[in-house]
């Protein structure tokens, strides 16, 4: 579900972020001394979306490995060391 969320919330936002993350790569490579048009700058540009996908890809692996298992049709067993409590009347 949140991993769900999480996507569609990036569709939403990607439109403008998109351009954002251009212009950072752009001005990453250009400060490495890479030229637009160049094979190191195609270089630099394809590095970057790669670490970029890298860390999106461990990040949706951490959140679905602490996302919890939901307990559909799953009935209560109480486990050896449960505490019973029990009324007395007196």
């Amino acid at each position: 579900m949140r991993s769900g969320l999480l996507a569609l919330t990036l569709l939403l936002l990607l439109p403008g972020c998109a351009s954002r993350m251009a212009a950072n790569d752009d001005a990453v490579c250009r400060s490495g001394g890479a030229d637009r048009g160049t094979e190191a700058y195609s270089g630099c540009r394809s590095q970057l979306a790669e670490e970029r996908e890298q860390v999106s890809t461990q990040y949706l692996q951490n959140q679905q490995m602490y996302e919890p298992t939901p307990a559909v049709n799953s009935p209560y067993h109480p486990t050896a060391d449960a505490v019973t409590v029990v009324e007395l009347h007196l």
